[in-house]
């Protein structure tokens, strides 16, 4: 997970991720577009560090037809 300048980082740091937890997230083009959102469940928590959350993930679905594929 990767946080954008906007977020409230302290909130975040302070939150750890669990195996099983689904998490639903916007995927973007290389140019910054949106291109759909993806829903992963969480297989282990890798660490933290100050770009966010690292954390190893299975694929569940996609709302774009190409991050399906």
């Amino acid at each position: 997970m990767w946080l954008s300048g906007g977020e409230n980082r302290e909130k975040w740091f302070k939150f750890r991720f669990r195996p099983g937890q689904l998490i639903e997230g916007a995927v973007r083009y290389f140019d910054g577009k949106q291109q759909g959102t993806m829903l992963v469940e969480v297989t282990e928590a890798e660490s933290t560090d100050s770009k966010g959350h690292w954390f190893k993930a299975r694929y569940v679905q996609a709302s774009d037809s190409h991050l399906r594929y």
